[in-house]
């Protein structure tokens, strides 16, 4: 495979990998509903950047949000969509999904 291959993980597996300490992410999905489940599963997450091949529906997923989250806010962008949300204001971790890995860092820093 070369070096531009997307990840073929499922928001399933994403959601199976990522740990309750971890509260910045940054993941490809391939559909609305990829992203309706990250954020269903991983309620610990204080942020999650969202990128994707093409432009879902974004009215879609403002009406989701208004029934199903409080307490957040969203920036769009022509292949991303950035959700802060409420629930956790600390800053520590990311896990980035890219073209062909997923990278986990901890950030403890001792002071």
């Amino acid at each position: 495979m070369g070096g531009t291959s997307k990840s073929r993980l499922t928001a399933d597996a994403i959601c199976s990998m990522i740990p309750a300490h971890v509260l910045h992410l940054a993941v490809s999905i391939k559909n609305l509903n990829e992203l309706k489940i990250v954020l269903e599963r991983l309620e610990h997450l204080s942020s999650a950047r969202f990128f994707f091949d093409h432009t879902p529906c974004l009215s879609q997923f403002h009406e989701w949000f208004k029934t199903k989250k409080q307490g957040l806010s969203y920036r769009t962008e022509r292949f991303s969509l950035h959700v802060w949300l409420e629930n956790n204001s600390v800053q520590s971790n990311e896990v980035r999904v890219g073209n062909k890995r997923i990278k986990l860092a901890d950030d403890h820093r001792d002071s």
